[in-house]
């Protein structure tokens, strides 16, 4: 349960120390926002860490500068300096922003939280024993779970985005929404919003584990409303046909099935959870059902890449939303092979897809829930697809962990540098050693240091007869 109360120590004792030197040299500090709110919940490692300032930022840094902390510069964000810290610990980012205020009105903390945008967010901690400065009863709502608005259609009107960031938070907390508030966001029209910043909103929802059955229903609910019509209208519109299923369920309805069937990629694969779920989003919009090759190629205009006549629509959305290409690549790559590949193809198509930096694990992924998502098929047809597309994604892993698979070559130590240690003649013992280093190695490749390397040669060597014909 969230406490009211917050024990600074429990912070890491040099992120303590700093914000003691920050406090130090420009006066009064304040903890806002997410940090401050997990650290409500006891929680005191988040990734950024927000402080609320009074005094201009320009005076903040020279300050700041002139106390020894070199690493304050100008922030993405509007009228905010950034401190970056050593990227082995948390937070690895603290913000300092300034008060934001009404023209007409002094210059306050609550005038500031007035400004922010659901209740959660509204809460202040002055640096270092509080109390807590709580306006808009945000400390309450964090107990219930409850998200709600700091100033209604105020809230909105002053940053449109926040109809879809209320969205994320509902879904991330897995909280309740305020109800009039949901609806409001429902109806919301972005206006101006960058479009840069709908998507990296975009991308939070979707990296999000939405599997309980209320987040799932957000999702839904986002998606068929007029804010996600205009996020996406392409794919609002799916919501007018009838192609993909034989459920009676609209397209629309058919792609977010599929958008939460999709299961999450391992550390080791090069597909984000995120981008499997753009995929997902877009597949319908430019394929059909086992469409053939393109015959004509396009070049986009801003990326540079080729790209197929039918994946036009895709290309156009993900442009429009300023992806890099990197990512835009991977989804239409997805969504083209999605509608070509078999479930149980060869070892030559795969080596094929993989020499083309295809993302193959993400692809059979998303083939998988394809599959799992088709109520038409019968069960034992259903589920033996299923089975043989989960063995194609363990030959995909496989393949992958080969390509990375470690040589002799790779090791910091070869084999001239151990014969010169042990001083004796090569023989079946060295491939046998190079083969436990590359073993040992791949378990940990920060284990792949010269020295590391010649205290194992050792240990090895004290258990072992060079001259025998087995080895431990």
């Amino acid at each position: 349960m969230p406490i009211k109360s917050i024990d600074i120590d429990h912070f890491a004792p040099s992120v303590k120390n700093l914000l003691d030197d920050i406090h130090r040299l420009i006066g009064p500090i304040y903890l806002v926002g997410g940090g401050l709110r997990n650290a409500l919940h006891g929680k005191f490692d988040t990734n950024e860490m927000d402080l609320l300032v009074p005094e201009a930022l320009a005076e903040c840094r020279r300050k700041l500068l002139e106390g020894g902390i070199a690493s304050v510069e100008m922030g993405n964000r509007l009228n905010s300096l950034t401190i970056r810290l050593k990227q082995d610990q948390l937070p690895r980012i603290i913000h300092l922003s300034t008060f934001r205020h009404r023209p007409a009105y002094p210059i306050t903390v609550e005038e500031d939280l007035l400004h922010r945008d659901i209740t959660q967010n509204a809460m202040a901690w002055p640096w270092p024993n509080g109390p807590l400065i709580d306006p808009f009863l945000g400390y309450q709502d964090l107990l219930d779970n409850y998200i709600r608005l700091v100033n209604g259609v105020d809230t909105i009107l002053e940053d449109p985005i926040r109809a879809l960031r209320f969205f994320r938070f509902t879904m991330q907390f897995q909280g309740i929404p305020n109800s009039s508030d949901l609806n409001l966001c429902m109806e919301s029209s972005l206006g101006s919003v960058m479009q840069k910043l709908i998507r990296a909103e975009l991308d939070r929802i979707l990296s999000l584990p939405l599997t309980e059955n209320t987040t799932k229903n957000h999702l839904i609910t986002l998606f068929n409303s007029h804010l996600g019509s205009q996020i996406l209208p392409e794919v609002a519109n799916l919501k007018l046909t009838k192609k993909a299923s034989k459920q009676g369920e609209n397209d629309l309805e058919h792609t977010l099935r599929l958008v939460l069937a999709i299961k999450p990629p391992t550390e080791e694969e090069d597909i984000s959870i995120t981008d499997l779920r753009w995929a997902a989003l877009l597949h319908l919009l430019d394929c059909e059902e086992n469409f053939s090759e393109p015959t004509n190629q396009k070049k986009s205009s801003r990326s540079g890449l080729i790209i197929e006549d039918k994946m036009q629509v895709s290309a156009d959305i993900l442009d429009r939303l300023d992806f890099i290409n990197r990512r835009k690549r991977d989804i239409l790559n997805l969504i083209y092979y999605l509608n070509k590949i078999p479930t149980t193809p060869t070892d030559r198509v795969l080596r094929r897809l993989f020499e083309m930096q295809i993302p193959l694990e993400g692809l059979f992924r998303l083939l998988a829930a394809k599959l799992e998502i088709k109520a038409h098929l019968k069960n034992s047809e259903r589920d033996k697809k299923c089975q043989e597309c989960h063995r194609t994604l363990q030959r995909c892993q496989n393949m992958r962990l080969a390509q990375k698979r470690l040589h002799p070559v790779d090791l910091a130590l070869n084999g001239g540098d151990i014969l010169d240690m042990v001083r004796q003649p090569s023989g079946p013992w060295l491939g046998q050693l190079l083969q436990k280093l590359i073993d040992w190695v791949t378990q940990d490749p920060s284990r792949n240091r010269r020295d590391h390397l010649e205290r194992r040669v050792l240990e090895w060597i004290s258990k072992n007869d060079l001259t025998a014909q087995s080895y431990k």
